[in-house]
């Protein structure tokens, strides 16, 4: 598994991690989406589940699951880069991009606590948004806030151009 490569990829960061704020600080630099997920808990002990944060992130060119845990600094006790730690993205179904956007506010997990839309953060929030929706049916009224989160969590100039494009891209 560590040679196979892909573009697409998920990981689990802890909130609690020492290297946390390191972590989601590369996250953020990258097209990725991410969610934290502070209300989760055992389905069959209803034990609270430690708050961790789910990340989806696209590369433009193949990688392995080694490469992206060092990118991401996701490290063993010992401070060494996990493959494990990283799951690749492809067209199974079980492993796929879809799935992935879909598992973040666990649309097809009723029995596990559902997240709102609000709360996925990223350049890749559009996109995952277009795969809820297509699940879920999204409204016009939210995908003009998502174009609005975009533009207030946007660092720097943005120009019109800029605006029209990523609406055009994101649907």
């Amino acid at each position: 598994m560590a040679d196979k490569r892909s573009r697409n990829f998920s990981f689990v960061l802890f909130n609690d991690d020492q290297l946390y704020n390191e972590q989601i600080d590369i996250v953020k630099e990258n097209n990725t989406c991410w969610i934290v997920h502070n209300n989760d808990y055992d389905v069959e002990t209803g034990e609270i589940i430690k708050a961790h944060t789910h990340v989806i992130v696209k590369f433009n060119d193949a990688k392995t699951c080694l490469a992206v845990a060092k990118y991401f600094h996701l490290y063993d006790i010992n401070g060494k880069p996990v493959a494990g730690k990283v799951t690749l993205l492809n067209k199974e179904k079980r492993h796929n991009l879809e799935g992935a956007f879909r598992y973040l506010i666990h649309l097809e997990n009723p029995e596990k606590h559902l997240y709102s839309i609000e709360e996925i953060h990223g350049r890749l929030k559009g996109e995952a948004l277009e795969v809820i929706d297509k699940a879920d049916g999204l409204t016009s009224e939210k995908k003009l806030c998502v174009l609005f989160d975009y533009i207030s969590d946007y660092d720097g100039f943005l120009s019109f151009t800029d605006v029209m494009r990523y609406a055009r891209d994101n649907n």
